[in-house]
């Protein structure tokens, strides 16, 4: 089977190879098999249903197929289940949406673009088109399928992300593409997933009082956090609640990371909810990066531009999707296979914001 090397691939490419997980709703493991949009008929029996949401359905096939290239620990079972589904979902809403759009996309741009991605995979040798579909599974019409989308997905990005958008956009938000970092310690009061309104409004007034206590001087920050977070990995080794330095996005939890960025060095955050429970949150130090321009990054800013736009899109289709996934038979993965190997999920629901 021919190893795809992704780095090298192009936007289109990669269309192909990954799923629109949406990173703040739940990553998929990385370099999976994708899966198309759940069909429309009925499954078989004995395929059964794993997950419903508005008009659509997942089932215990087609996240088994997703997963094709992987062995999955036995502890990590449950939360690859939960994910998987979750990115299966995501992708098809998002599908959805395109079509929604009706993004006009020609047979004769649709032709160009299978043959751009043949060639590229030629040039780079990586093999060829048709072994890439026998290695992701996929059947001509779904591998322009799945172009077709790329298609009206760059032409809806285009359309939004005029350079105007983007100019503005990047000055906003130089932190992503300078690579500065930022050095925090936080306070976790925990909230569970399932805790009612009433209970995260407890965490967050909890939050508060240590909030008031450290700005009148009656309460140090770091004998705070060591005393009272409820961050595990402070808890097993207290350090004032320090989580080192992270960068804009992608190794914290973005409301986490927003909140961190925003405050000035030695600043105290106001109480922060992400989905582990209410923060505070304290920069200790910051480190800038390397100044950049826009006309020097401009695609990089489209990119980012454009995952973020996608998420938000993602995020909004699933508030009305009335998602509902079942809890994981027992019996869902099939006996591990001696000659498999192990890999391990990309991000780990109840983690505290280190990553």
């Amino acid at each position: 089977m021919c190893a795809i090397d992704r780095r090298k691939l192009s936007p289109a490419a990669l269309v192909v190879v990954l799923v629109m997980a949406g990173p703040a709703i739940a990553q998929a493991p990385p370099t999976v098999r994708p899966s198309g949009p759940a069909p429309a008929q009925a499954p078989a029996a004995n395929d059964p249903v794993v997950a419903t949401f508005e008009g659509g359905t997942i089932t215990r096939s087609q996240v088994l197929e997703f997963l094709g290239q992987f062995a999955i620990p036995p502890d990590a079972r449950e939360e690859v289940y939960t994910t998987s589904i979750n990115a299966l979902i995501n992708q098809d809403l998002f599908s959805r949406f395109l079509q929604e759009q009706q993004v006009a996309v020609t047979a004769a741009e649709l032709d160009t673009e299978v043959a751009n991605l043949g060639q590229q995979l030629q040039q780079s040798g990586q093999g060829s088109l048709n072994s890439l579909m026998a290695e992701l599974g996929l059947t001509e019409t779904e591998l322009r399928e799945r172009l077709a989308m790329n298609l009206r997905w760059s032409k809806y990005l285009r359309a939004r992300a005029d350079e105007a958008t983007l100019r503005s956009y990047f000055e906003e938000n130089k932190d992503l593409f300078t690579g500065t970092t930022v050095q925090a310690s936080h306070i976790l009061a925990r909230v569970e997933p399932e805790a009612t309104d009433a209970e995260k409004e407890a965490a967050r007034q909890k939050v508060a009082g240590w909030k008031q206590q450290i700005d009148d001087g009656s309460l140090d920050f770091a004998v705070a956090a060591d005393k009272f977070s409820e961050d595990p990995s402070n808890q097993e080794a207290p350090d004032g609640g320090n989580i080192g330095y992270f960068s804009r996005r992608g190794q914290v939890v973005e409301p986490f990371a927003e909140a961190a960025f925003a405050l000035e060095v030695g600043q105290v955050s106001e109480p922060v909810e992400t989905e582990y429970g209410f923060h505070l949150i304290k920069v200790t130090d910051r480190r800038s990066g390397q100044e950049v321009t826009f006309d020097q990054i401009r695609d990089a800013v489209e990119s980012v531009y454009g995952e973020e736009l996608q998420q938000s899109i993602i995020e909004d289709a699933r508030e009305s999707a009335k998602i509902d996934i079942k809890p994981m038979p027992e019996d869902f993965f099939p006996a591990p296979s001696a000659a498999a190997g192990v890999t391990t999920p990309g991000t780990v629901p109840g983690q505290s914001p280190r990553q």
